[in-house]
């Protein structure tokens, strides 16, 4: 039976070409293992009806024999729901919604006109089990994880437990892709997964709603062997020479330290290509460190979140002090390991000045990059909840999380939020800068600035302005590419300048 998989990825303007999303891998690998010709549709930009239907022309057919398949983020729920009516209109084959927003939000999104049915949690097993039913013609009405319009009822099925072996599935699929030119691809990096999950709870992050969400609060984390790990590197790497760096999607590598020490001296030994990595400061250590270096990391990317202790810790349940924070930087410094961090602004209860304390803290710990990106409201965490409660709700959707808020803010505030978001990493410089200065003369200038980028008349008439301009570039591709050459230069000099 043929599959079509349609997966919205639009995200950070002109030039953008797309991520390989690994889940999407490892669906395509197990329905392909299961006997069926599997294809994707990779959206990378605002979709026009012509050439998008043109396209979906090409790979499905007009009979029952062919299912479609969405991958739906919140951010991207949206795009399915148009897609999908466009497809309707014309076709009369199944469509099916999977990903992060069906297990969050499974009643809206089974009753959105032009959507067949979803499957809520983990997908490779009741997805299978989905198409080989409607290969074979059997019933696909009760099969868990599935839910279902049948004759005007939906048929809510009930979950099934949460894979525990990661190493039963295949390698994930990396041939649907337009690997080379994705976005990682055109830079030589490979992407992986060695895990599935993550023990904290964090108030933002959609991992604790997930796990109550699928069931999985005992044994979400789960761990492929590291031999698993080790052999779908080594056989990407052979089929895609080009990839020259590792960079590991988990949402922790680390966190196991019996496996991450065997997985580091497997690698250093096998692989040997450098890698990149996420983990939390509170995990960083002089043990984890050295193994770390000596297998090869180059970056290690951390979730500072906010630089203002009330809102990293009572709001968005992180449990980590700022002295935890610099003392982790100062262990990648030495081990000379880059610090890449993670960011958020237009969060509830900040302030400007908050917001400025997150760029300090990033001054502080001399990162070498930043990522920044304006927070949104997933349903059914506890930050959603917080937002509800403070009334910061409103229908206003927002395709990319990096560059603008959901949130109800008044017009000055938004201009403050945007602002910092769009021009996070020149202001971390400025802040280095200043940092290098006499303890006097750096005491007025933050003073002064913190002044000055707080004003409520910069946020009502500059900020707009530089705004717009930012946003001008951003939807232009060669501008865009312009803009991007001139943020890495100054992030390049600031490396070599601490070599």
């Amino acid at each position: 039976m043929k599959l079509t998989i349609i997966y919205p990825d639009i995200l950070k303007g002109a030039s953008w070409s797309g991520y390989y999303y690994t889940g999407i891998g490892y669906l395509a690998a197990v329905a392909k293992k299961g006997g069926h010709e599997v294809s994707l549709i990779h959206i990378t930009h605002p979709p026009k009806q012509d050439h998008f239907m043109r396209t979906v022309a090409g790979k499905i057919s007009n009979d029952k024999d062919a299912l479609i398949g969405f991958s739906a983020t919140t951010n991207m729920f949206s795009i399915v729901k148009l897609l999908s009516s466009w497809i309707k209109a014309s076709y009369k084959n199944l469509i099916i919604v999977g990903g992060v927003h069906p297990t969050l939000n499974p009643d809206e999104t089974i009753r959105t006109e032009g959507i067949d049915a979803i499957c809520v949690g983990e997908g490779e097993e009741p997805l299978l089990e989905f198409i080989d039913n409607l290969q074979n013609g059997k019933d696909i009405t009760n099969i868990p994880n599935i839910w279902i319009k049948d004759n005007g009822k939906i048929h809510k099925n009930p979950l099934r437990p949460i894979l525990k072996d990661l190493d039963t599935l295949p390698f994930p699929d990396r041939e649907i892709f337009n690997y080379k030119n994705l976005e990682h691809g055109r830079e030589g990096i490979g992407i992986f997964m060695a895990s599935r999950g993550c023990p904290y709870d964090c108030y933002y992050c959609c991992n604790h709603a997930i796990k109550r969400c699928i069931g999985g609060e005992r044994g979400y984390l789960r761990f492929r062997s590291v031999d698993n790990v080790i052999r779908e590197i080594k056989q990407t790497i052979q089929d895609l020479p080009f990839i020259k760096l590792i960079h590991f999607d988990d949402d922790i590598l680390p966190i196991r330290k019996t496996w991450f020490k065997d997985f580091a001296v497997r690698y250093s030994r096998e692989v040997s290509l450098p890698f990149e990595c996420n983990i939390r400061p509170n995990l960083i250590n002089e043990t984890t460190v050295e193994l770390l270096r000596n297998a090869g990391c180059k970056t290690l990317r951390v979730g500072l979140e906010s630089g203002n202790s009330f809102i990293r810790n009572k709001i968005l349940n992180r449990s980590l002090s700022e002295e935890t924070i610099i003392k982790a930087s100062l262990l990648c410094k030495e081990a000379g390991i880059r610090l890449y961090t993670f960011n958020m602004v237009g969060l509830p209860f900040e302030d400007m000045a908050a917001r400025l304390e997150t760029i300090k803290l990033n001054a502080r710990i001399d990162s070498d990059e930043e990522q920044v990106s304006i927070f949104y409201p997933y349903e059914k965490t506890r930050l959603y909840e917080i937002c509800k409660e403070q009334g910061l709700l409103k229908k206003r959707e927002v395709i990319d999380p990096f560059r603008d808020t959901s949130l109800s803010f008044g017009f000055i505030e938004r201009n403050q939020i945007v602002f910092i978001a769009y021009y996070f990493a020149l202001l971390v410089r400025l802040y280095k800068f200043y940092f290098r200065l006499s303890a006097s003369l750096s005491k007025i200038m933050i003073k002064w600035s913190d002044r000055f980028f707080s004003g409520r008349i910069n946020a009502l008439i500059l900020y707009p302005l530089l705004n717009f301009f930012l946003g001008v570039l951003i939807k232009h591709k060669r501008l865009e590419e312009w803009t991007r050459k001139i943020k890495h230069t100054i992030i390049r000099k600031d490396r070599v300048r601490r070599r």
